[in-house]
């Protein structure tokens, strides 16, 4: 695995940080100002792993930061990477189709959700009132924001799309944050004025697709208080998602998932094929599961290392994956110039998709079934 970092020893750390507060025996007040110092400190020359796969997924990028600052391991195989096609089809009108996007809540696996609270609270005062009094408790917390108001992004005034940054504490007149995420990988001050605007923000709808939908001061709270998992144990949880989601389990609605979804998206595009707003509009919702499934095969890959008989199916994974990128390809050529024949290598590359999802899905149950019998490699 490609890694920008270095191995964290927080745990030990933070007991050394408050080991030596106590042993001044200070007052409450000057205990907690020097505690405060000691730990912005340590936050500064604290480095945050980052995993290229986490690019496009800022929210997961700072959630597995968060769990591996608090001292959990391999917490890039906690995250919800499963493999899942939710549309919800629609009228010319708005856009014959919409992709159904993951809650903040579900980023992670089931047996973990517990510890990812996601939060909102109208007023921006009364939510940064809540989260100052999380960061005088030294818990820190994930921010989501508008990169509007970042000085540090390429979109500052320009461009609006939501974003996640670590926030880790404050000063009169700025916050610290941490933003570990490529390029910038940026971890200083912002202006508590910019950073009240970008989280309450309404994140009007642009040419970004992280745009269009209000921020409102979401946060998120980390607690890290489960029993780990193994890697193995993470991945099956991955694979038994990704096997419900190939049903629509609810009668109530109109959502297509799986296989339907994909040959909805494929009828839809054969009737309007010259219409380059639905190709933008498959690009951008292709491209962030495409992000996401990038994220499973590095899990799987992991795992399928260990197991021989897993490790079998590991070359139809890559395969599946080159073609997800060459389809995503061939989109983003449709949105910019409508032409026939590349809506041709379309239209036989994604029929050749949808097969080989359906031979996924049936060697993701193959492997489900023998979870019990996996041969260790030797």
């Amino acid at each position: 695995m490609n890694y920008y970092s270095v191995e964290n020893l927080v745990e030990k750390e933070v007991w050394v940080i408050s080991h030596y507060v106590d042993t001044l025996k200070l007052g409450d007040f000057a205990a907690g100002k020097m505690l405060e110092k000691l730990m912005r400190l340590f936050m500064k020359n604290y480095v945050f792993e980052y995993l290229p796969q986490f690019h496009y997924l800022c929210v997961q990028n700072c959630i597995c930061q968060m769990l591996s600052f608090l001292g959990c391991k391999h917490s890039h195989q906690y995250m919800n990477c499963a493999l899942e096609f939710c549309i919800l089809p629609k009228n010319e009108e708005n856009g014959w189709f919409s992709f159904v996007q993951r809650k903040m809540g579900d980023l992670i696996i089931s047996p973990l959700k517990q510890c990812v609270k996601v939060k909102t609270v109208l007023s921006p005062t009364n939510a940064w009132r809540i989260n100052r009094e999380s960061l005088d408790n030294k818990k820190i917390f994930i921010a989501i924001v508008d990169v509007y108001y970042l000085y540090y992004r390429r979109e500052f005034n320009k461009i609006h799309g939501a974003h996640a940054v670590i926030v880790t504490g404050y000063d009169t007149d700025v916050i610290n944050i941490i933003d570990w995420y490529e390029p910038y990988f940026f971890q200083g001050n912002i202006d508590r004025r910019d950073f009240l605007k970008a989280r309450s923000s309404s994140n009007p709808k642009n040419d970004n697709p992280y745009s269009g939908w209000p921020i409102y001061n979401k946060w998120i709270d980390i607690e890290f208080n489960f029993n780990e998992l193994s890697p193995k144990e993470c991945l099956f949880n991955n694979i038994s998602y990704t096997l419900q989601k190939r049903y629509n389990t609810d009668s109530n609605n109109n959502m297509l998932f799986g296989i339907d979804a994909l040959n909805y998206l494929l009828n839809i595009s054969i009737k309007h094929h010259a219409n380059q707003s639905l190709w933008k509009n498959m690009h951008n919702d292709m491209f962030g599961l495409w992000r996401l499934y990038n994220l499973f095969l590095t899990n799987f890959s992991e795992v399928a290392h260990s197991y021989a008989n897993i490790k079998n199916f590991l070359p139809l994974f890559e395969t599946y994956n080159k073609l997800f990128q060459d389809i995503l390809y061939i989109i983003l050529k449709q949105s910019v110039r409508e032409s026939e024949r590349t809506f041709e290598r379309f239209s036989d590359m994604f029929s050749r998709f949808i097969e080989l999802t359906s031979s996924l899905y049936a060697i993701l149950e193959k492997i489900s079934f023998n979870d019990k019998n996996l041969i260790i490699s030797v």
